[in-house]
């Protein structure tokens, strides 16, 4: 976890090391609409609450996402 602009954010790097997956599987999730991510110039970020949150709601498996 780093801070940008007094945020807390996760880098991709650092959600595949949290969800134990892949860095290909981590572009998937982070280019999927559902998950709230953004891209400044060349790296993906998402604010450390959001991340917080999109798993709370996804806790129940009938709601998640599907990754190809």
């Amino acid at each position: 976890m780093q801070e940008l602009a007094g945020m807390k954010v996760y880098s991709l790097k650092d959600v595949c090391q949290l969800l134990k997956i892949g860095s290909k599987k981590g572009l998937e999730l982070f280019n999927n609409n559902e998950f709230p991510a953004q891209r400044v110039g060349r790296s993906w970020w998402i604010e450390a609450d959001a991340f917080k949150e999109f798993l709370k709601e996804r806790h129940d498996y009938s709601k998640s996402i599907t990754l190809r």
